[in-house]
């Protein structure tokens, strides 16, 4: 172990204590019926609009297009579809904005947000915010108070989207370093909890040749803040041995620690058992300290991360 591990998210008998006793059971779960296959993660609703109930998990099915929502154990537990949309497999991912309304991307170039439906009607809808774009992967802020989106495109490009506006320009375009297609490409994006000042973020991508994931860091212009600096400096690199299940998601917790997330590496069932090995990154979440170097490393690992430090696998 290379001491970067943070929370492991598989189960294991033979994965030590210290790890199975941090284990949660599912709070929700739900069939293959009605032709559902896999869960697309959202976000919890923060949004003042009263779009949603407070409080409330919202997230998708790939394979039929459909919103959930959970409410929180307090106002009852109960997991229901809000809307069934139209995305039927190219649902991609949710965002959220500054003010925490929740957007829905889908694979054919649209951003919509989740709005309340017409008067009295209890439903909500999809109102379109951009369309036209190129195999959109995911839509977020930078915290900073502008209210901008940022949207990433597969292939490399970062977008900035201003309020009011329905045609974004390019923040950042890295696709000469990135391997693009199926389930690579520029898969995650993280804004520092202080980018109004330090003007720092974060991506997660897989490189040309090889594929490897690469966690990267780039700043905004001091002089233009709608554009990036070409300067790329690399926290990470991770191989990988198949082209798929690479993870993707970058998020702040609200420890001030990035958290990653790693798939497992590729193929089908994990053939090489990688996520149930702490000697392995593929196939965990990963947590590491943006802000405290150690040495020539450009991160450091949080000392109470459950396997940090060399632990047998």
């Amino acid at each position: 172990c290379v001491g970067v591990l943070g929370c492991l998210v598989a189960l294991s008998a033979s994965m030590p204590v210290r790890a199975t006793a941090q284990f949660a059971l599912p709070v929700a779960e739900y069939s293959h019926a009605l032709g559902r296959c896999s869960i697309i993660g959202g976000y919890v609703y923060r949004g003042a609009s009263g779009t949603l109930p407070a409080g409330a998990y919202i997230y998708g099915d790939l394979c039929t297009g459909e919103i959930f929502q959970l409410l929180p154990a307090v106002a009852g537990g109960a997991q229901t579809v809000v809307l069934d949309t139209a995305l039927n497999g190219v649902l991609s991912s949710f965002g959220e904005d500054e003010a925490g309304e929740i957007y829905v991307v889908g694979l054919g170039g649209t951003v919509d947000r989740i709005e309340a439906g017409p008067p009295a009607s209890g439903t909500v809808v999809l109102q379109p915010v951009v369309s036209g774009l190129s195999s959109p992967l995911y839509v977020t802020h930078a915290k900073d108070g502008t209210n901008r989106l940022f949207i990433l495109e597969q292939a490399g490009l970062i977008k900035v989207l201003q309020p009011g506006s329905a045609a974004p320009t390019t923040f950042l375009d890295i696709t000469g370093n990135v391997a693009s297609g199926g389930e690579r490409g520029l898969l995650g994006l993280a804004f520092h909890p202080a980018y109004a000042t330090n003007r720092r973020f974060f991506v997660n991508y897989t490189r040309q040749p090889d594929g490897a994931t690469v966690i990267a860091e780039y700043q905004a212009s001091a002089t233009d803040p709608n554009v990036a600096d070409a300067t790329e400096t690399i926290l990470l690199t991770v191989a990988q041995p198949f082209a798929n299940h690479n993870g993707g998601m970058l998020e702040f917790g609200p420890d001030g620690f990035l958290y990653i997330g790693m798939g497992d590496g590729g193929s089908a069932n994990d053939p090489g058992n990688r996520a149930q090995n702490v000697e392995e990154l593929l196939g965990k979440m990963l947590r590491i300290d943006v802000d405290l170097p150690n040495g020539a490393i450009p991160y450091s690992s949080p000392p109470d991360n459950p396997f940090f430090g060399a632990t047998a696998g």
